[in-house]
Formats: C-alpha cells, sequence, structure tokens
C-alpha cells in the first residue's frame, strides 16, 4: 500500500457558550483535518486541533507541522500489516502531540480501510460495545445544579464537576446539594485543574469526603503534594495534567492513590502513548477515563473506540463535550443516547465528512 495523496482542510465551530481556559476565553473551536489516500482507492482522515491554553503548539504551527509529515508520506510505502496497538506508524519522532495524534489516527483509520474492517472489529482491537459517558457540568452554582439534574434524567450514571473557581464554602455546599438530588446512585467525579493550594484542597476534601466522590482531578497547584492530600482526606486523585507530553511519567501507580488517569490523546502525544499510558493503568490497577479536547466526531469516533478497550469493567469517560460545540463536521454527529455511546456506530460515522463544514487548504 502506498499514499497516494493527501488533503488539509480547516474548519471553524462556535462554542455554544465561550470556553474559559487558563485566563483566556475562546468562543470557536478551529482545528484541521487531515485525509490521506491509497492507492487501493482508501482513505483514512484525522483531526489535528490545539486548544490554545491546553497545547503548546499553535494553530499556525501545527498546519505547517502537518503539511510537512503528509509530504513526507506520499509516495511512500506502508505495512500492509502491523498491530494498530503497538505505534507502527513511520511518523517523524518529533512531531507536536496534536499533529502525532491526528496523523496516527488518519493512519489507523486508513489501515482499517485497507483490512476492509472496522478498527473496532480488527483482531485485538475488540473491546465493549458501547461505553458511558460522565456529564459534564461546570458553571455557576445554579448551572451546574440544573445540569446536573438534567444529564440524571438523561440516564448519566456519572457526574464531572468543576470546582475550585468558586470560594470554597460554595464549592462545598454545591456539591453536598447536588449529592442530596442526585442520591447515592450517581457516580461523582470533581475536577479542581490545580486551582487549589495544600491547605484548601484538604479542608474542602474533608468536608466532601463522606459524599462517596470516586476521585479528584487534580486537586493542587504543587502536584509533588498529591500523596500528602490523599493521606489528609481519603479521596483519590485522578492524573491529568500530570501526564502532558513531555512530562515525566511513573513505571506504575499506587492504586490506593490515584484513582484514574484521564486520557486526551492529542495532549499526552498521540495515540501510542494512549495506549502506553492504558498499559501502566491495567498493570497497576486503576481506571483510564478516555477525554477529548473539545474535538469533534472525527476524533471521538476514535477515542470512544480507545476507551472500549482501556477498562475490563465498564469505566465512564470523558467525551460528552461534544455537547459544547454548536455541530459537528460528520453527516451523523457524534452523539450519546441516555449517556452511552454505540462504539462501532461512533467509528464508522467518524470518517464521514459534511463538505459544507471545511475549508480545503491543501492537496499534496
Amino acid at each position: 500500500m502506498k499514499i497516494i495523496r493527501s488533503d488539509i482542510f480547516r474548519y471553524t465551530i462556535p462554542f455554544v457558550a465561550p470556553l474559559r481556559l487558563t485566563g483566556r476565553e475562546l468562543t470557536v473551536r478551529e482545528g484541521y483535518i487531515a485525509v490521506v489516500h491509497s492507492d487501493s482507492g482508501n482513505t483514512g482522515c484525522g483531526e489535528i486541533a490545539p486548544l490554545p491554553g491546553l497545547h503548546r503548539e499553535l494553530p499556525e504551527e501545527a498546519a505547517a507541522e502537518l503539511r510537512t509529515v503528509l509530504a513526507g508520506l506520499t509516495d511512500r510505502p506502508f505495512p500492509h500489516t502491523f498491530s494498530p496497538l503497538d505505534g507502527v506508524y513511520s511518523l517523524p519522532p518529533e512531531l507536536s502531540p496534536s499533529v502525532r495524534t491526528g496523523m496516527e489516527m488518519a493512519l489507523l483509520n486508513l489501515f482499517a480501510a485497507e483490512s476492509l474492517l472496522p478498527l473496532p472489529d480488527l483482531p485485538g482491537c475488540q473491546g465493549q460495545l458501547a461505553v458511558p459517558l460522565n456529564g459534564l457540568a461546570s458553571g455557576t452554582v445554579g448551572e451546574m445544579e440544573e445540569q446536573a439534574e438534567r444529564l440524571v434524567a438523561e440516564g448519566y450514571r456519572t457526574l464531572k464537576l468543576k470546582v475550585g473557581r468558586m470560594e470554597l464554602r460554595q464549592d462545598i455546599a454545591m456539591i453536598r446539594f447536588i449529592r442530596s438530588i442526585v442520591g447515592p446512585g450517581i457516580t461523582l467525579r470533581l475536577d479542581a485543574n490545580r486551582l487549589w493550594q495544600l491547605d484548601a484542597a484538604v479542608e474542602f476534601g474533608n468536608a466532601v469526603a463522606e459524599l462517596d466522590i470516586d476521585y479528584i482531578e487534580e486537586p493542587l497547584a504543587n502536584p509533588a503534594l498529591l500523596p500528602e492530600f490523599v493521606r489528609a482526606t481519603g479521596i483519590r486523585i485522578a492524573l491529568d495534567e500530570s501526564l502532558a507530553a513531555g512530562n515525566k511519567l511513573p513505571s506504575e501507580l499506587d492504586a490506593a492513590i490515584v484513582g484514574a488517569l484521564i486520557l486526551k490523546p492529542s495532549v499526552v502525544g498521540g495515540i501510542a502513548q494512549t495506549m502506553e499510558l492504558i498499559r501502566l493503568a491495567q498493570r497497576s490497577s486503576i481506571a483510564s477515563v478516555l477525554s477529548s479536547a473539545f474535538e469533534t466526531g472525527v476524533a471521538l469516533g476514535m477515542y470512544a473506540w480507545l476507551a472500549s478497550i482501556a477498562n475490563s469493567t465498564e469505566v465512564a469517560c470523558g467525551l460528552d463535550t461534544y455537547k459544547s460545540l454548536e455541530h459537528d463536521i460528520i453527516t451523523a454527529p457524534f452523539r450519546a443516547e441516555h449517556g452511552v455511546v454505540d462504539v462501532r456506530g461512533a467509528w464508522l460515522q467518524s470518517g464521514s465528512l459534511r463538505a459544507e463544514t471545511l475549508h480545503k487548504m491543501h492537496s499534496l
């Protein structure tokens, strides 16, 4: 098999509500779609969408890098057989995380097309048929309480609540009230985005410890103190920002401290690196929670598949971000029914691009 041509498209999608991220307010989501064409007539597409405030690479830098790597793949033979889980993609090692993710995505999708099987049906790639999502609630106290009630009514069994943006007593009161209205059968996960110092985090944790919190994502500005937070509160943490590409990662994890790894492929460094972290989590008997950086259904279809193979038991993943975009760029938009995603359907739909939502930039 040989890649004979590649196309690059750009998209711009308004956010339903402005996204506030590390001091920035974003009103639109911008990104690129790479489509690779083989000499047998098959195609594979991948999404490259660095998010300002989350990724180090700027969108224009990612676009330039993307043009270079696609030009280097043109007319090069591609392996007829390889393990999609082993990261054999023939890509330069120095790619930025968002570009590597999109290129690995495109090549995996092309490999599946050449194999005449959907990616979730390939040998060694089969997992759960459906994966649940954690419903995301953020905003003011009133907005989060309303969102929590609505999500539970829609069928979500796991909620992720943003904390650390209000006064400590307001955060505590909000979590207590939400637990009272959703009942004990709903899993609550909290995300503090490293906004607390240790004293404040411990005060919060002890105040909500009796509410059966699944974990708190990155509660501390100083992650070196995370074990101390867990010892003081009894609430396990989840690693998110700590897993960003370029950070030194442990060879093993303590399940008494770490409840989950939050895996955003375009942040941790690609599909292959995500698989390495999934294996680390499996060795440590902790959960892998696949999540997104507010990408479209092109990426979410791939992430849903990764979520389906990541855990031996049912674990809600963080793909509810699709609701933050006003529209999708695929003909059958990514969606959940009663808080659950059909994995095979999501992957099959992820390559059906809506031409009117894309602006063609380059053909190589």
